[in-house]
């Protein structure tokens, strides 16, 4: 396999995904990675490759396969290998592109013209436009128009062009990631920079890394130390409005609102 001009060794057809991992991130053209693998009954094996550090900032390169050395000793004796990004539509990883019309506001995303996002479009997809990722989370029947999870956030514009969907979209994040993105700080407050991260589950651990980002890219990205910590068993808060009232004329009620 090889990225902007740099290449692996030779690797095992059903390589694991940590060594797939550690071989793309020995290229000097690549920082951090995560790969994930899982089997195909009609494809073999599929390999999920998320830029943690490119993404969403690095286009227009993308990984290769030189799948020459390729041999089956039974049939079918042929063998192929391919890239996500350059799949033909219907097959695992495909994505196409399309120009399309946007409403600041609105969740609806429409083909722009007589163009159709074609019936290969999957619920849950992803389609970029204007450099920003969504998740396509319903369609009409004839494709040509496709419902986002969030509203879309830029302007109101009529064929917007190059809008990469499917389901290797540039700036796509592995499903299982999430991410902030957090304003410049005040440079008074350097070496004081915090962030609070909310909605997390107890007893869950969570892994965090950060990176900064100017005009010329991102910086290499740094682990947390520890590695991961999950949020911890909190005792409850106190109760409030504590009264004691007369019940009957061997009981006695208390009220109180718990917290």
């Amino acid at each position: 396999m090889s990225y902007q001009g740099e290449a692996t060794d030779t690797l095992p057809y059903d390589i694991a995904e940590e060594d797939l991992e550690a071989a793309l991130e020995s290229l000097p053209t690549l920082r951090d990675l995560q790969v994930t693998r899982s089997g195909n009954e009609s494809f073999g094996f599929e390999w999920s490759v998320t830029f943690m550090s490119e993404a969403p900032f690095v286009d227009n390169a993308v990984l290769k396969i030189d799948g020459s050395g390729l041999a089956c000793s039974r049939a079918p004796t042929s063998v192929e290998a391919m890239v996500g990004y350059d799949l033909g539509r219907g097959l695992p990883g495909w994505h196409g592109a399309i120009s399309v019309d946007v409403v600041q506001g609105s969740t609806t995303v429409k083909a722009h013209g007589s163009t159709s996002f074609g019936h290969h479009l999957r619920l849950n997809d992803f389609i970029r436009v204007r450099n920003v990722v969504y998740q396509i989370v319903g369609k009409n029947a004839a494709n040509t128009s496709v419902t986002l999870s969030i509203p879309y956030a830029g302007n109101t514009e009529s064929g917007v062009g190059m809008c990469d969907f499917g389901v290797t979209v540039p700036g796509r994040r592995s499903r299982d990631l999430t991410s902030a993105t957090v304003a410049a700080f005040d440079p008074s407050r350097v070496g004081k920079a915090s962030y609070t991260i909310t909605s997390l589950a107890v007893g869950v651990p969570y892994a965090i890394r950060v990176s900064a980002r100017n005009e010329r890219g991102l910086a290499l990205i740094r682990e947390s130390n520890p590695g991961s910590a999950s949020p911890p068993q909190q005792k409850p808060d106190s109760p409030t409005g504590v009264r004691l009232v007369g019940d009957t004329d061997k009981s006695l009620k208390v009220l109180f609102r718990a917290r």
